[in-house]
């Protein structure tokens, strides 16, 4: 076995150590897409040329792969496969695993996604597997692994300059070279910014990555830095009435994101006679600081309270207020008081009244230890690996009063919110051990049996009092099978897996009924919560040669799944509890071909539905007046279309000339907050992108994309608020929605030598 195939079968998650390997195709600069359900034993799969961001190539192709973005911003997606999430917001349940080089990329605080920190340039394989406990927590819809360029393989280099739309403008270079005999260095580099196509939505981001690889007798030796800093603004959902006027508009603004990210990894892979390995190390610190601009659930006091702040609709701001007390103090557990950080209540100032300004920081250091070995024997392979990872946070958020401007931006006004101040450290400890055997039981048939145990410790250490202070550990086994068969032209496999994710800080400091917290960010006290645990079983087949094929089929239930429950009729208060089951029954279908004319179709079906009933907030919900709503079983869950379908062309006109479609059409999706289906659903739609590549010569191509070709207006997230709060009365639809981006063209130069 070469170096190269050494490499690429042992720096995939641990799960892909039972897929088996075909194919010496090498893929330059470009990102080879896998779904690995029936096509779980090759390598080969849908090439994108040139790949924009990872989610949204992955999501151009896979049926099963939904992305939306609820901030507005195409940096920051929330991408979804059989329908669980992995987002960069906090509090959304993340079901999804991500690995660089064999990294875990989900963050250790609410194992969130930021996929705008992977960069581009840097990928050479995306590999996208369905649930599978190998793959780690957070796998219950899969896990995305990705393997980075290697000097040893790719040596070319590239620059390559964009303009477009919006004031988009960027520049990215990469860079491969052999340095002696036994040595290669690879790097790629990329700046981006834009102003948005809506208001305020300027954003920025730099990311570099650097690999070094060398082999020797003993083995291969590889290390990575991959660095990033952003500044991306999403301004999120828009009132449908303010959209209708004008596409561009923003509600409140601003909604800043910055990330500082610094990560190191490497990597010794070996082969002993029939017995081979890697070890791994890395340390990886990220940052993310927020500053959201939003409107106000605060107003002047009424009555005998007149010039104070209270919350609205609660006038009483405590029996033991003097409100001629120019000194006055209030009792923080009254609920209408407004307290500022010196224990005062809050004075009315116009300065202070229609706005707030919400600040987050998270500081997040992790390193880890891991390894993997096998060894073939008789009929069998057998896998066995393990892995250590510790990680510190400290997580710090605020709340500062202040008003809005003429354009609806938030400006502070100085004065600080004592109930909404958060300052927390966080430590997690994480064990894991896994194996999995292959057995070749006759010619046409493999048996694959494998499992994971994961053990989770976490501590939680509150910096202001003691509310927040719990130690938690969670344990768990989880077991796949899988049985596959090849016939004369066509394979076919079956599995079971189990998958789970422990709880993350967030649930856990807002999870005790007797003291809710605000919707989704609140930090209260902690109980603890079970893990949820996932059941998948599923079938699939493939095949073809001029035209090829696959099929699959697979159920997902979720034991224990946990969600924002109300905390009772007229509030926006709630806690996050373990609710009963949900299920996500599917259907996958793909068709694809041609040389000349390269063609693919993927359909994807997917019915994710409530199996418990349960009460769900939901304070502006349009039809409903108790703030809450009644989930039944059979109920569909948000933000999840029922039905896609993907499909994709490319004429290879000549040598020189290329011309490329790609169509996607989605079905209606549910709110969110509207999870008892009581209201019409948001309408489906069909987008279609192009592009035309020109080669100018055998160094220079220029390419043109086409986004949303027919500029369709259509919208891929929606959610209830209270527009008439700061519009005025006519805007009485509580419907926001988060609307696609207008038709943009890009233009790219891209030179190689």
């Amino acid at each position: 076995m070469s170096i190269r195939r050494l490499s690429a079968a042992l720096t995939c998650v641990a799960a892909f150590a039972t897929i088996a390997e075909e194919g010496d195709t090498t893929f330059i600069a470009e990102v080879v897409v896998t779904a690995l359900g029936a096509s779980a034993d090759r390598r080969d799969g849908a090439l994108i040329d040139q790949p924009g961001e990872l989610a949204s190539s992955l999501d151009e192709r896979l049926a099963s792969i939904v992305v939306t973005h609820a901030q507005g911003n195409r940096l920051q997606p929330d991408l979804s496969l059989r329908g669980f999430v992995g987002s960069h917001l906090l509090g959304l349940p993340q079901g999804l695993a991500v690995y660089q080089d064999g990294v875990r990329l989900n963050e250790p605080f609410g194992d969130v996604i930021n996929w705008a920190l992977v960069p581009p340039g840097a990928i050479e394989t995306a590999l996208v597997e369905a649930s599978n406990p190998l793959l780690g927590l957070n796998a219950l819809g899969g896990a995305v692994a990705i393997e980075t360029m290697s000097g040893l393989t790719e040596q070319a280099r590239t620059v390559e300059a964009s303009t477009g739309s919006f004031g988009r403008r960027g520049i990215a270079a990469t860079v491969g070279a052999a340095i002696g005999e036994n040595g290669a260095i690879f790097g790629a580099f990329d700046v981006e910014s834009e102003d948005g196509w809506r208001d305020h939505s300027d954003s920025s981001l730099s990311r570099a990555f650097l690999r070094a690889d060398w082999l020797g007798d003993w083995g291969a030796i590889d290390a990575s830095l991959t660095w990033a800093d952003t500044d991306l603004k999403g301004n999120g959902a828009v009132p449908v009435q303010l959209q209708s006027r004008r596409r561009e508009a923003v509600y409140t603004h601003p909604d800043l994101t910055q990330h500082q990210l610094f990560a190191a990894t490497t990597r010794w892979r070996f082969e002993r006679e029939s017995t081979s390995g890697v070890f791994k190390t890395y340390v990886r610190s990220s940052d993310v600081s927020t500053l959201n601009g939003d409107d106000s659930d605060f107003e002047p006091c009424e009555d005998d309270w007149e010039g104070f702040l209270c919350a609205e609709d609660d006038d009483d701001i405590g029996d033991d207020v003097d409100a001629d007390d120019d000194d006055l103090d209030a009792d923080d557990d009254d609920d209408g008081a407004l307290i500022d950080l010196e224990g005062r209540a809050i004075r009315a100032d116009d300065r202070l009244v229609g706005a707030t300004v919400n600040r987050t920081e998270t500081r997040q250091l992790g390193w880890g230890v891991g390894f993997e070995l096998r060894h073939p024997f008789a009929r069998h392979e057998l896998v066995v690996g393990g892995s250590f990872d510790s990680a510190d946070v400290e997580f710090d958020s605020s709340t500062e009063l202040g008003q809005l401007d003429a354009t609806r931006g938030a400006i502070g006004g100085g004065v600080f919110l004592a109930n909404a101040e958060t300052s927390l450290e966080t430590s997690t400890r994480t064990s894991a051990l896994y194996l999995a055997n292959t057995w070749s039981a006759a010619e046409r048939v493999s048996i694959t049996l494998g499992g994971r145990f994961d053990a989770v410790d976490l501590e939680l250490v509150d910096q202001i009092g003691t509310a927040l202070n719990g130690n938690h550990r969670f344990s768990r086994f989880n077991a796949m099978l899988r049985v596959g068969y090849r016939g004369e032209g066509w394979r076919g496999y079956a599995k079971f897996a189990e998958t789970n994710r422990a709880p993350s800080p967030v649930e856990l400091t807002c999870a005790d009924p007797d003291d809710p917290c605000r919707l989704p960010n609140g930090f209260l006290a902690d109980p603890p919560l079970d893990d949820v645990v996932a059941r998948t079983i599923e079938a699939g087949l493939r095949g073809g040669e001029a035209v090829g094929w696959e099929l699959t089929l697979f159920r997902t239930t979720n034991r224990d799944d946990i969600h924002f429950v109300s905390a009772g009729s007229f509030t926006n208060e709630g806690y996050f509890a373990n609710v009963g089951e949900t299920r996500r029954d599917g259907f996958e279908g793909r068709l694809f071909g041609g040389e000349k004319v390269r063609w693919e179709m993927a359909y994807a079906y997917l019915d994710a539905t409530f199996l418990d009933a349960l009460r769900l907030p939901s304070p502006n919900h349009p039809e409903i007046d108790t703030g809450e709503v009644s989930v039944l079983p059979g109920d569909r869950l948000p933000l999840l279309p029922r039905h896609q379908l993907k499909g994709f062309v490319e004429w290879r006109v000549s040598d020189r000339w290329a011309f490329g479609l790609n169509a996607r059409m989605r079905s209606e999706i549910v709110y969110r907050g509207d999870e008892g289906n009581d209201i019409e659903a948001i309408d489906g739609f069909v987008v279609a992108d192009a592009y035309l590549d020109v080669s100018i010569s055998d160094e220079w191509r220029l390419r043109a994309t086409v986004e949303n070709l027919f500029d369709e207006d259509y919208a891929t997230f929606g959610v209830f608020g209270e527009a008439d709060e700061v519009l005025g009365d006519e805007f009485d639809n509580p419907r926001f929605i988060t609307p696609s981006m207008k038709r943009g063209v890009t233009l790219s130069l891209r030179g190689t030598w």
